[in-house]
């Protein structure tokens, strides 16, 4: 052999070295950098679907969502004044429904400055707000952080267009035709302060971005991701440049892996996810819909021609992205393909398939492979993150959806040798890695693996059923408002049974913008007929509007019960009907085993449950209040203020972070226990006066003022014949008091004998500042510091100032209180002592 022989030899041998040691460095990259990342909320819109769920039925009925070019588009004749002689392969596309639909005012945008804006920036600004909006991120809650935007970005085509329309002259002009504004006019939007980029590699373009988002959340640059995609056909000129390099199906269909495929058909759309670190997430208790596990993106380099694609480097680019997960090759059992059904390019991509995954694998378990370019076509710098949002819906549905006109196997792909299973139609799949190529005409190539979300934060498809929903749901405009109700009112005639899980998103997951309604329903059917006379501007029974001043959020405050408002069954009927209050009920219940004689839940839920017996009456009370705070903070409602009664206030000090959950109930059950253990013959009796005129109608050295409540209501304690000498004594004078039903005088003098060992008992536990506006109500002031042994000790002996306490929250101006017992007694005392200035 001649030394010119040796020569490519060597050189593709050279490659092949520095590619292996390329694999070899990424392998060892800290764990650290590559941590996984979790797809929190997803929106598109493509051809067919202008959401996922839309996207999915369009895959579940084997649509071909390629149609007719629109007029609205371009026409015959500007083709043929453009193209001269070439001919259009195929009217046949795939596009995107109201590309010019734009509400400018929603973002703050003029609509003269609207009209110059290319609609790359437009339909990317709108589908990022439905991608945080699915994630459960109000867009607002962003503004000042570190969120990034990546995104991929065909040839914008609308600067054309506007030239010919004779608007290009506008002031707007530069930044509305900008492809570098298209991320800058979303950072812009909701005030994001993240990187902030856009990017062209041509059809690898938006899964290049990203990785490039996946690297930035492991490196820190930023918190929280916005990246996609996005692709518009606009103009003829980009068409007529692939038509000439003989790219486009000539029958008008992508037929990918097909003897019978010859090229592809142009399509547009846009998507966008969210991504976030897995480890935040879940510390934030997010939801997420699928973990990014690893990601890659490499060059083709000098290869066979700049446009033909390389096996090598797709083998290599899919092999990284393996190595940068720790990722085994067999686990990856579905492929979602680059396949745009063209006689060169669908076998090399099934031989780098066959290369970097099929070694070793059985046959009889084979990679599915998907080819989402056969029921859209070929959406180009937005194909990549397309086929990710399937293959997210293909994780949650656990099936893989047919590919289309898949008819003749390609013969030169080897089937019979490769463990592939190309799907004729739906295909039962138990989610494992899935792997999603993209490969740009430039020779950028880019892959992800992606997985299941961990097992506890998998999506539920079903809801907590109740016997009323309450579906609240808001708009910039009227006409929004309108039309947002049909779109629920569409959304659940197509679903009914998803009634529960809309009604949980639209309160949770949404911004609230000034516009409000809200619809009452026991059933999808009556939220249907409400949501439709809405949407007609007519006025129904269970629904209400209103209009709401943009603003702060209300400021909320939480009250805690004390003893005696306790029932035996409270909240039963929550611990079967809602799930998050069930779990921590179950929580405090499993710390408490062995500690209380009974079982927690036979203390709340029984029947001839011992609840007033006080050293079940603490455990129980707290359990229900801290279940129902976190009820309500699952629903997005959360306080700024807390202030408990007596007993009330180890929960208030738990939601305000001054306490760990397990260490207060390990202060509530002994407190319990020792007040319990303390002889019986203490009292307690509730007058209908103030602590002045209580003090000065009746001085008896045998009992004290355990709390001074309210104008109107005063707590006496002490031996039991004192306080009923007391209670004839202020009836004498025509005053009303009444005995409570206590075991005990609770802060008093006759719990001295347990102040010592609770004051022991509390030593062992250490408290934090209050990282909320917490209220003593021993002192009726707000607490900044953490409270001691001391202060817990003297909670229980010394009186409640609970009116006093309460004009403090006064002055911290809440807009709502909302008070977390088996029954309301603090809301009747704070409007007693507030009057007018109670919210």
């Amino acid at each position: 052999m001649s030394r010119s022989e040796y020569a490519p030899l060597l050189e593709q041998a050279l490659r092949r070295i520095r590619a292996a040691k390329a694999e070899v460095a990424e392998s060892r990259r800290p764990p650290s950098s590559r941590c996984p990342i979790a797809v929190l909320g997803m929106a598109c819109r493509l051809p067919g679907a202008d959401d996922p769920d839309a996207l999915w039925q369009l895959l579940v009925d084997g649509t071909d969502a390629v149609a007719p070019l629109p007029a609205d588009h371009w026409t015959p004749e500007e083709w043929a004044a453009l193209s001269g002689s070439i001919d259009l392969p195929t009217d046949r596309c795939g596009t995107i429904r109201d590309v010019a639909g734009f509400d400018p005012r929603f973002f703050g945008i003029a609509p003269r400055e609207a009209e110059a804006i290319d609609p790359l920036q437009r339909v990317v600004l709108e589908t990022a707000w439905h991608a945080l909006e699915d994630a459960g991120v109000p867009p607002s809650g962003l503004s000042g952080r570190r969120v990034g935007v990546f995104l991929g970005i065909g040839p914008s085509e609308y600067r054309e267009i506007c030239v010919r329309r004779g608007v290009d002259g506008s002031v707007f002009g530069a930044t509305g035709s900008a492809l570098s504004v298209i991320a800058g006019r979303v950072a812009y939007a909701l005030g994001l302060q993240g990187p902030a980029l856009v990017l062209d590699t041509a059809c690898s373009s938006s899964l290049v971005a990203l990785q490039l988002a996946v690297r930035a959340l492991q490196a820190g640059d930023c918190e929280v991701a916005l990246t996609g995609g996005i692709n518009l056909l606009l103009d003829p000129k980009t068409t007529l440049g692939m038509a000439r390099l003989k790219m486009l199906s000539p029958v008008g269909q992508c037929r990918s892996f097909d003897a019978d495929g010859a090229g592809f058909v142009r399509g547009e759309g846009c998507g966008v996810v969210v991504l976030r670190r897995l480890a935040d997430a879940e510390r934030d208790g997010q939801r997420c819909r699928a973990v990014i596990r690893g990601a890659a993106v490499n060059q083709d380099g000098r290869s066979a021609g700049l446009t033909a694609p390389n096996k090598h480097a797709q083998v290599a680019v899919i092999r990284a992205a393996l190595a940068d997960g720790g990722l085994d090759p067999l686990a990856v059992t579905y492929v979602e393909s680059h396949g745009t059904g063209t006689a060169l390019g669908d076998p090399i991509e099934m031989g780098a398939i066959e290369e970097a995954l099929c070694a070793g694998r059985p046959a009889n378990t084979p990679i599915v492979i998907g080819a989402l370019k056969s029921n859209l076509g070929h959406l180009e710098a937005a194909s990549g993150i397309a086929g990710l949002i399937k293959a997210v819906l293909a994780i949650e549905h656990g099936a893989v959806p047919q590919n289309l006109h898949f008819d003749t196997p390609n013969p030169h792909i080897p089937w019979a040798r490769l463990p592939l299973h190309m799907p004729r139609q739906m295909t039962p799949w138990s989610p494992g890695l899935v792997g999603i190529s993209s490969f740009g005409f430039s020779g950028t190539n880019a892959h992800v693996v992606i997985g299941p979300p961990p097992a506890a934060d998998r999506p539920v498809a079903t809801a907590p059923a109740r016997q009323v929903e309450v579906l609240p749901f808001s708009a910039r405009s009227p006409r929004s408002l309108r039309t947002l109700a049909a779109r629920h009112a569409e959304r659940l005639a197509d679903a009914p049974e998803t009634w529960p899980a809309i009604a949980a998103s639209a309160a949770l997951h949404r911004e609230a913008m000034a516009h409000r309604a809200t619809v009452q329903a026991a059933s999808a059917a009556q939220a249907i007929e409400r949501l439709r006379a809405l949407a007609d501007a007519q006025e129904v029974a269970g629904a209400e509007q209103a209009i709401v001043p943009a603003g702060r959020a209300p400021r909320i405050g939480f009250l805690f019960t004390g003893q005696g408002a306790q029932h035996a069954g409270m909240g039963r009927r929550l611990y079967a009907e809602e799930p998050v209050f069930a779990r921590a009920i179950d929580r405090c219940a499993a710390h408490l085993d062995g500690r209380l004689p009974l079982p927690l839940t036979r203390v709340l839920f029984d029947d001839d449950s011992p609840i007033d017996n006080t050293a079940y009456t603490q455990p129980a009370m707290f359990a229900l209040q801290v279940a129902l705070a976190a009820l309500w903070q699952s629903l997005g409602v959360t306080p700024e203020v807390v202030l408990g009664h007596s007993v009330g206030a180890y929960a208030a000090a738990v939601v305000a972070g001054m306490l760990p959950l397990e260490d207060a109930l390990d202060l509530i059950a002994e407190r319990g226990r020792l007040m319990g253990a303390l002889p019986a013959g203490g009292a307690m009796a509730a007058v209908q006066a103030d602590e002045r005129q209580v003090l000065a109608m009746g001085r008896d050295a045998a009992w004290c003022i355990a709390a001074a409540n309210s104008p109107r209501e005063t707590i006496i304690a002490g031996p039991a014949e004192a306080i009923d000498r007391a209670v004839a004594d202020f009836a004498a004078q025509g005053v009303r008091a009444r005995r409570l039903t206590v075991s005990h005088a609770f802060h008093s003098a006759l719990m001295a004998p347990v102040v010592a060992p609770f004051s022991a008992h509390a030593a062992r536990f250490k408290a934090a500042a209050p990282q909320i506006d917490f209220i003593d109500d021993r002192t009726g002031a707000l607490r900044r510091d953490a409270p001691t042994a001391d202060d817990w000790s003297r909670h229980l002996r010394e009186p409640v100032r609970f009116r006093d306490a309460l004009r403090t929250l006064a002055g911290l101006k809440c807009d709502l209180l909302v008070e977390l017992g088996p029954r309301p007694v603090l809301l009747g005392l704070a409007r007693s002592t507030l009057g007018d200035a109670c919210p």
